[in-house]
């Protein structure tokens, strides 16, 4: 698994009027990570997004944010 530098950007995609929705395979929103050679976006399939879900929740909870 490769490891991310930083999330710099969490949010739906806006795009003043402009379409950017991807692929049927993903949903409407945008996480974008910088990296060595600048900020690419990572696009989450429905059921990776849910997981993600599930596991920020817990990690919320277990550090005390609610």
């Amino acid at each position: 698994m490769r490891s991310l530098d930083l999330i710099t950007r969490v949010g739906p995609i806006t795009g003043g009027g402009k379409s950017e929705t991807g692929p049927t395979t993903t949903i409407p929103f945008r996480i974008e990570v910088l990296m060595g050679d600048g900020p690419v976006l990572l696009s989450l399939s429905p059921s990776a997004a849910a997981e993600l879900l599930a596991e920020l929740a817990i990690y919320m909870k277990v550090h005390g944010f609610q």
